[in-house]
């Protein structure tokens, strides 16, 4: 069972809700609190609907959707040049020599660059020269990869002092912490809580 889904469990327990599990890994369980059903599998909830769900995926859906009314870092997509045939019509650059010239066109150094679709800090490159933004977008459009995507991202590089991860439902902010990286070591993972040395410091739950 994952740490989530644990977690969800044992909130039903002091909450007195009902639940059942399924799968022999546990990761499907379902909620029944006034006869209703709420499946949670994994990671994703029964929160949102699906379309939301893909906003929220899809980091430059995300990105062109909010950016007017949210502040975030400049990003840019950029779709790979040997994609489908049935895709060519989205294309802007026509090959990886391209893609970089762009992004220096539009963007400082140093910068970064990250999968469209990838999660928990992996895929994520802080690129300080042309030769890096090549050897990122190489790895993200790597055919051999089980990790590629077909669209990668150029983002401002932001030198966070303090960072918070926050939980929000029906509008409402119930839950929020700092991501604690005083001690962090930094290997291959530039996201915090996923390095070593890191923890996450309770700073507001909904009483």
């Amino acid at each position: 069972m994952n740490t989530s889904l644990h977690s969800l469990i044992q909130a039903c327990k002091e909450l007195g809700v009902d639940y059942k599990t399924y799968h022999t890994t546990q990761n499907v369980v379902e909620l029944r609190p006034n006869d209703k059903s709420y499946v949670f599998i994994n990671w994703t909830t029964p929160l949102n609907a699906h379309a939301v769900s893909q906003l929220c995926l899809d980091k430059t859906f995300f990105y062109t959707f909010f950016q007017d009314s949210i502040n975030m870092p400049q990003t840019v997509g950029f779709l790979d040049p040997r994609c489908e045939q049935k895709y060519s019509k989205y294309l802007t650059e026509k090959n990886y020599q391209e893609i970089v010239t762009a992004i220096e066109n539009q963007f400082q150094y140093p910068l970064i660059i990250k999968k469209n679709r990838g999660s928990l800090g992996y895929f994520v490159f802080h690129v300080k020269n042309r030769q890096a933004i090549l050897s990122a977008i190489e790895s993200i459009f790597n055919p051999n990869s089980k990790e590629s995507d077909y669209v990668a991202l150029a983002q401002d590089y932001i030198d966070i002092k303090t960072e918070y991860r926050a939980v929000c439902l029906n509008g409402a902010l119930i839950f929020a912490y700092e991501k604690n990286i005083d001690h962090a070591i930094y290997e291959d993972n530039l996201s915090p809580l996923h390095c070593q040395g890191t923890k996450a410091s309770v700073g507001w739950v909904e009483r």
